[in-house]
């Protein structure tokens, strides 16, 4: 492991490891037992670690988690389990590069590229389509994965139309790789959670709605939330926010981008706040607005203030304290009256 990266693990341990003391410890409703302290609460698996779990050569020890993926343009922000990050954090962020890639593609951008079968006048053979730098289209016709009859087909198709001295037409169509949307929607709903968990910490999972996120990033081949919405915002900056209106979407937004090696995209996620409606704000959607693509919807927001939440225990409460001063239905935790 590099020093530096060593280095950020254990401040994000110490920051966080501080942080779960004085939420456990403070909250007013919940209690972890046994108590235990200087540990590590996975956000998404919530099993304890030590800071000796830093070290590979632990059984299951503490990752550094990029938000978004790094993969993605994301920085290293907190910590989770190895188990967690591979069983569902690698399968969650290939979905969502690959889709994202594709659409890089469809659009023929700088720097995108395909390896795929592709079709010339009814011939399918394999192929490869690059945009360079400069926006110039490289196609690549590979005989070493092709059938040799069908590929020399298509080089005489090819040979006819530079030889023409009329316009001669060859159609081609590569499709592209296949994403299951529902896993893109949860690799989206991922980041948006663990966004929040590493701004406001342990007390943004004293929630019950965002224990049923968590479960459905954990399990994201389950159905645990019907549809984990994500919004189209494009006039709001990234950052953290509390969708105030309409009512029936109460809850906290995350907007990010997400930077491919061709552009970069915005996103917004929905996720429950800690009182009514909750989880219901997915099902909710649906009901007011149907498919998003469809929706037109004035939202109101409120931009929430960047600051140390997680390590100043001063703000712990933060998740909270705005919930109740911005919110249409009011959360009864005892510290939601903290001076931030």
């Amino acid at each position: 492991m590099k020093k530096s990266t060593r280095y950020s693990k254990l401040n994000l341990f110490k920051i966080f490891s501080r942080n779960f003391e004085y939420v456990d410890t403070h909250n007013g409703e919940v209690r972890f037992v046994p108590t235990v302290r200087d540990i590590y609460l996975c956000p998404i698996c919530f099993e304890g670690f030590k800071e000796q779990d830093l070290e590979a050569t632990s059984k299951t020890y503490l990752t550094l988690e990029h938000v978004p993926p790094d993969s993605l343009g994301g920085k290293g922000a907190l910590l989770t389990c190895s188990k967690c990050n591979s069983e569902s954090g690698k399968l969650l962020d290939k979905q969502l590069l690959t889709y994202l890639e594709g659409l890089d593609f469809a659009d023929f951008l700088p720097n995108t590229k395909q390896n795929r079968p592709m079709t010339f006048n009814g011939n399918k053979i394999n192929a490869r389509i690059r945009v360079d730098g400069n926006g110039t289209v490289n196609l690549h016709l590979d005989p070493t994965r092709s059938n040799p009859v069908i590929f020399q087909n298509v080089i005489k198709e090819f040979k006819k139309a530079e030889d023409s001295l009329h316009e001669y037409v060859i159609s081609g169509s590569m499709p592209l790789p296949e994403t299951d949307s529902r896993l893109v929607e949860i690799a989206l709903l991922r980041i948006g959670y663990l966004a929040i968990f590493s701004t406001f910490g342990y007390c943004s999972l004293l929630n019950q709605g965002m224990y049923y996120v968590k479960e459905q990033i954990s399990k994201p081949t389950e159905k645990i939330i019907e549809h984990p919405y994500s919004i189209v915002l494009p006039s709001f900056e990234p950052g953290i926010y509390i969708l105030k209106t309409p009512k029936e979407l109460n809850c906290f937004v995350v907007i990010f981008d997400l930077k491919t090696k061709s552009t970069s995209r915005r996103f917004s996620v929905m996720l429950p706040g800690p009182s009514a409606p909750g989880v219901k704000i997915y099902s909710n959607f649906k009901t007011l607005f149907g498919e998003i693509s469809n929706s037109n919807i004035p939202f109101e927001l409120e931009h929430l203030p960047v600051k140390k939440y997680v390590s100043d225990i001063k703000l712990a409460f933060g998740y909270h304290f705005f919930w109740q001063k911005f919110s249409t239905s009011k959360s009864n935790n005892e510290n939601d009256e903290r001076i931030l």
